[in-house]
Order: C-alpha cells, then sequence, then structure tokens
C-alpha cells in the first residue's frame, strides 16, 4: 500500500530545519483531525509514510514523534466519544424510542469511520518502530491497539460503552415487543455492524468481551420469535401451541454465532 521511496526531506534530527519540518507535519495531521478525518484514509497514511520514512537516524526521531501524537489524541478520542455516550444517555429514552436508537447508530457509524481513518492511518508505525532494535538496545513499545486499549482503561469509555450497549438492547427489545422484530431488525443489524467495526478497529477484533454483540442479537431474536408466536392458531389436536415451544423450536435452527449473525445479514468483515 502507497508503496513510495523514502525522501530526505531533513538535514538531521536535531537541526532547526528538522525540527521546523516535523512541526510542519503535525500541524498537517492537526488540520486533518480538526476537520473531522473526513478526509480519505491515503490522506493520513501517506502523510504518516512519508514523514516515518527518512533516511539515517531521522526516522526514529520523526516515528517516535508520531507515536507520542497517536498516544495523545487517541486519548482525546476516546475521551470525546465517552462524552458522546454519556450525553446520550443523559436524555433517557423517551417512550417512542425509533428517533432516539437511530440517532445512537448514526453516532456509532460516525465514530467508526473515525476509528477507521484514525488507526490505520497510523499503522505503518506498528511495521517497524514499535518492535524497537535489540542491536541498538532500542525497547519495544506497545503497537497502536495495545496503546488504545490503555487510552480505554484510563477513560470512562468502556463503561459507558457498556451501558450504551445494555440501553440500546432494552429500547430496542422493547420496540420489538410492540410493534414485532421486523420493525427493528434494522436498527438491530446497523447497531451491530457499526459496534463491531468501532471496537474492533480501536481495540482490535481479539477484545472479544469489549466488540462483542452476540447477547444484543439473542435478546432481540428471542423477544422477535416470542412477540410473532402470540396468537398463532391452534394445532391439530385443539390445544393452543405454547410460546415457550415455539421459540425453542425456531431457535434449533439458528443454533451457532455464525448462523445469528447470518440471520442478521451481518458478514466477517476485514478490521
Amino acid at each position: 500500500m502507497l508503496a513510495q521511496s523514502s525522501t530526505d526531506i531533513s538535514p538531521g534530527p536535531t537541526s532547526p530545519a528538522s525540527k521546523s519540518r516535523l512541526t510542519a507535519v503535525l500541524d498537517e495531521i492537526d488540520a486533518l483531525f480538526r476537520d473531522g478525518l473526513r478526509c480519505k484514509l491515503c490522506d493520513l497514511y501517506t502523510l504518516v509514510y512519508d514523514t516515518a520514512t527518512q533516511r539515517g537516524k531521522t526516522a526514529y526521531e520523526y516515528s517516535a514523534a508520531l507515536y507520542e501524537e497517536y498516544g495523545r489524541r487517541m486519548h482525546e478520542t476516546q475521551t470525546r466519544f465517552a462524552e458522546a455516550f454519556e450525553e446520550l444517555l443523559s436524555e433517557g429514552v423517551p417512550e417512542q424510542a425509533q428517533c432516539w436508537l437511530e440517532r445512537m447508530v448514526a453516532m456509532l457509524e460516525g465514530q467508526a469511520r473515525f476509528a477507521y481513518i484514525f488507526v490505520h492511518g497510523f499503522e505503518y508505525l506498528d511495521r517497524f518502530f514499535v518492535k524497537g532494535d535489540p542491536t541498538r538496545h532500542v525497547p519495544s513499545k506497545p503497537t497502536l491497539r495495545e496503546k488504545a486499549y490503555i487510552c480505554y482503561q484510563d477513560t470512562k469509555l468502556g463503561v459507558l460503552a457498556r451501558q450504551t450497549k445494555s440501553a440500546f438492547t432494552d429500547a430496542v427489545c422493547a420496540m420489538a415487543e410492540r410493534q414485532g422484530g421486523a420493525a427493528s431488525w434494522r436498527l438491530v443489524r446497523a447497531f451491530a455492524n457499526a459496534w463491531q467495526r468501532l471496537f474492533g478497529t480501536l481495540l482490535g477484533p481479539e477484545r472479544k468481551e469489549e466488540c462483542d454483540v452476540q447477547s444484543v442479537l439473542e435478546r432481540h431474536r428471542h423477544v422477535s420469535i416470542a412477540r410473532l408466536a402470540i396468537g398463532m392458531p391452534t394445532g391439530s389436536a385443539g390445544k393452543s401451541m405454547r410460546t415457550p415451544e415455539i421459540v425453542r423450536l425456531i431457535s434449533e435452527y439458528i443454533d451457532s454465532a455464525d448462523d445469528l449473525h447470518a440471520a442478521y445479514g451481518m458478514k466477517k468483515k476485514k478490521i
């Protein structure tokens, strides 16, 4: 990706010209962030790549500055995401929750796109810089996602994310109980996709607890089937079929996580 030749844009890591050039690069990054990272991924990636692939010691000095910038902005980003969750939760779930749920999904989709550009834009640092250099006694450093997880533990994002997922699940299942599962299926699917993309990008898909949406899908499916079963016709023996039996029979056809994800139109994505 973006295989460009390295260019020496600095006479030395400690020279005034080197510091000036680095400042210019950080200013460009700042401009992209102030614009909400509405740029293409290649815009940020190319900027980081070209800066981190200088000749000689300059490459290490610039990469170290970019790594520090990534950590600072990751902490700011997760703090801002947490504040957005907190603001939405503070409103409470209205009786007619559909608009509130749609706002939550739109918020997550925007955050997921921002996180995707952010993390992948800096990912060149994971290829060499974070591994260190034992021959020069340079220690390894946390990967970008490990560094992001440290921020995740330091901010309120983890706690608020769990509260947000719980609030969404309660509200969308209440909606399914009133209107049936079909009306809320699209919302659940969009929420699950955005949630997995957001936290899978920030923290890595191996953080299964943070990325998990299985409980949301299972509960919505159960409520939807139960709602569908209410008022079904009697059986051949003239006895009413019981809702728990119907739920069990239908659920047997969706008996794995992959089946459940497929039932909501979700496909495995590379994060």
